[in-house]
């Protein structure tokens, strides 16, 4: 017996259907003929087979198909409608499986990539990566929110040496600040691109980096306006909290997670008073941390190396792999930008 299907014959010409079934003890085949934009399934072979509702006798349903291959030759392929699948063991593909996760500095493009965990099943051994501040520009798409991933326009942004993630937080909320045109003009003019804006911010003076108490405050007020989950880990006036919940054990760990000073003693603290067990008990295989790596070596080589031959599963697919996309198109940008500063191709291509 084969699996339930439907068919549709999506060809200019009509197609001839080989079918065997059981016909007591007898296996019988028969050849039905599929006209073209027909749709057929195995309920409705039954029922012209004469087999009426038995059509769990119908033990394969093959269709013939002519089409021209790559080098121009005309060849004829077999088809089976309804094969079963071939057999697995979920165990086999666990074992043999990583989880990839990440955390973002925000939902949408450009967003600095601020935490990478991988957990090997087979090894029982996870690897957490903090990478070095990392900021993408994505503003020569003309695009907004989550249509500028499918562009190629991706530039990564030069930081400050030392950028730690609390002052690219504060870097990314003073963006949209502007944004929501909530900065003097006479500082940042209407109408910059995040290529201008970002040269300004970290090159005129007027970056969130520096000791201006006011000029972080009003950050921090925005913060807690704009994104109270994030704000509640990277705003470090706790005055400003009002009636919030404070997580101070969350905060130390984000604090050290920013400033790249990590210590596996304190995630293991840490796992102990939010989930009740220590890294020896979660990562039996052992728990590496790896800090302020560049995001670059980190898609070239810890990445592959940990998914090779692997079944890789990601939390959230979609989200994750449009922000590693982004990186790998702000590299593919540095190329381009070489060659063209070298006259090797023209602008016009990219």
């Amino acid at each position: 017996m084969i699996n339930q299907f439907a068919y549709f014959n999506t060809s200019d010409t009509s197609e001839s259907l080989e079918i065997t079934y059981k016909d007591g003890q007898e296996t019988k085949t028969a050849t039905l003929s599929l006209g073209q934009n027909e749709l057929v399934d195995k309920k409705k072979i039954a029922l012209q087979l004469g087999l009426g509702n038995n059509h769990h006798l119908i033990e394969n349903v093959s269709v013939s198909k002519t089409t021209t291959n790559i080098k121009g030759e005309v060849v004829r392929q077999t088809i089976s409608l309804g094969e079963k699948p071939p057999a697995f063991n979920l165990e086999d593909i666990l074992k043999n499986s990583v989880i990839l996760d990440i955390e973002t500095q925000g939902k949408m493009a450009g967003a600095s990539i601020t935490q990478i965990a991988m957990y090997d099943l087979d090894k029982k051994a996870g690897k957490f990566i903090i990478p070095e501040a990392n900021l993408l520009d994505l503003s020569p798409t003309g695009m907004k929110g989550e249509a500028t991933y499918d562009s190629r326009a991706s530039k990564l942004v030069t930081l400050p040496e030392n950028t730690t993630h609390l002052e690219l937080k504060r870097l990314h909320s003073l963006r949209n600040m502007y944004a929501s045109g909530r900065l003097e003009e006479s500082q940042f003019p209407k109408g910059m691109t995040d290529s201008e804006f970002y040269k300004k911010a970290l090159h005129d003076g007027l970056d969130p980096f520096s000791k201006n108490k006011e000029n972080i405050e009003n950050i921090e007020k925005f913060m807690l306006q704009s994104d109270k989950f994030q704000a509640k880990q990277y705003v470090q006036n706790e005055d400003l909290f009002g009636k919030l919940p404070i997580d101070r054990d969350k905060r130390a760990l984000i604090s050290s997670i920013s400033e790249y000073r990590l210590t596996t003693d304190e995630l293991d603290e840490y796992f102990k008073k939010s989930i009740g067990i220590g890294l020896d008990e979660a990562f039996s295989g052992g728990v590496g941390v790896i800090q302020k790596k560049n995001m670059r070596d980190i898609v070239r080589s810890d990445m592959p190396e940990a998914f090779k031959d692997k079944v890789l599963w990601i939390a959230n697919a979609s989200f994750e792999s449009k922000q590693f996309g982004a990186h790998l198109r702000g590299y593919e940008r540095e190329v381009y930008d070489a060659l063209i500063a070298k006259d090797a191709i023209s602008k016009d291509i990219t």
